[in-house]
């Protein structure tokens, strides 16, 4: 990526209102300036056999009809500041997903941390079990595998398929209560996560042709991308092995098996064997997503039988709201990832906006107000 992308990304902030929409809110709820944290929920405590985050209080209006007003055109006013396709805050032109990324996938994780401040809430290596929502409200409590519980307004969930499935026995197993829909437990029969790993060696030299994006093999589970042809300075020397249906094969193996499929092609009138290759070979990796259990899959995919709608019912919100044009602040948790995105199922990309989609959702239902979304179709106006 040029360095305007990257700086486009760096000043990416998934939570940015717009100058319209600070002044309006300051006019509206008449709070002038307010200083970072006053919303805070305060200090973890640390005294007993569990450790809360209490939920933030938020200060209410007077009472009477003007202060309920001025609440109702808040809310909608931050609703609408969070539509993505009223002021669009991703460029799209970095999203549209006909683009690849040869520095890896870490800087843009990176980037939304640094660019929406949250280095100070994110906690690490926590495994959570467990996500209920507090009886007679629509609160969230996250329950991890060392007994914390962090509580918040709502909770947004974006594990990847393979681990949601109520199916998974694993360590990683969230249990969430009340449980999932019928229409969503039905969806992950047939919506699963894939089996497609990569093995990615670097040599010493290109013993295949420099500008050849893809190498074909006689293999049909194996496919060679030359990461060297798109961008020879970071990806010197480089090739990526796609991997389908490999289970379960140790790294060792697995790199030899990608060497056997390289002999059995030609490159520069030269047929290489597999030892002549593992003198030329410098490093190599090799990914095992079918058998983390954080993972349980490299990305999701169609059953027999799978289809559109069962996207959309992964990615509906839980418990289902009752209606889709009006308001509902039922909705406590949320679902966001790659397997929840109809056009960019399978893809960075994808998971990116589905992102930006559950949290219009969690602010739509936290403020009261009907979907951005739907408010735009509909044709809302002030």
């Amino acid at each position: 990526m040029d360095v305007e992308g990257m700086q486009a990304y760096l000043t990416l902030d998934l939570f940015k209102l717009t100058g319209d929409d600070i002044a309006r809110l300051k006019r509206d709820q008449g709070q002038g300036k307010r200083k970072r944290g006053d919303e805070d929920g305060g200090d973890e405590q640390e005294d007993g056999e569990h450790r809360e985050v209490p939920i933030p209080k938020v200060k209410k209006a007077k009472k009477g009809v003007k202060g309920k007003g001025r609440k109702r055109k808040a809310g909608e006013a931050v609703a609408r500041s969070y539509d993505p396709f009223v002021n669009p805050n991703l460029d799209h032109k970095l999203t549209i997903g006909d683009r690849l990324s040869t520095g890896g996938y870490s800087w843009l994780p990176d980037c939304l941390v640094q660019s929406a401040d949250l280095e100070d809430n994110i906690v690490l290596n926590a495994i959570v079990n467990h996500v209920g929502i507090v009886e007679g409200s629509q609160h969230v409590e996250v329950t991890t595998e060392a007994g914390e519980v962090y509580r918040a307004l709502k909770a947004i969930v974006t594990v990847p398929v393979g681990v949601l499935n109520p199916s998974n026995t694993s360590r990683s197993r969230i249990v969430f209560d009340p449980p999932l829909s019928e229409a969503k437990r039905e969806a992950f029969e047939h919506v699963g996560g894939g089996g497609h790993n990569k093995v990615i060696m670097r040599f010493k030299e290109c013993f295949w042709d420099e500008t050849a994006q893809f190498l074909n093999t006689p293999d049909e589970s194996v496919q060679f991308m030359n990461l060297h042809a798109f961008d020879p300075s970071k990806a010197t020397n480089t090739l990526v092995g796609h991997l389908f249906g490999y289970f379960n094969v140790d790294r060792e193996q697995t790199v030899t098996n990608a060497l056997k499929v390289l002999t059995t092609m030609q490159t520069n009138g030269i047929r290489p064997s597999v030892s002549s290759l593992r003198k030329l070979l410098i490093d190599a990796e090799v990914t095992q997503w079918d058998t983390d259990v954080f993972s349980l899959g490299s990305y999701s995919y169609y059953r027999p039988g799978g289809s559109l709608e069962h996207i959309e019912d992964l990615a509906t919100a839980h418990p289902e709201p009752d209606s889709k044009n009006g308001v509902d602040t039922r909705p406590a948790v949320f679902f966001a990832g790659e397997a929840t995105s109809v056009s960019g199922n399978q893809c960075v990309h994808g998971a990116v906006h589905s992102g930006v989609r559950a949290t219009t959702e969690a602010l739509a239902a936290v403020h009261g107000v009907a979907h951005p979304m739907w408010m735009a179709s509909e044709g809302y106006e002030e």
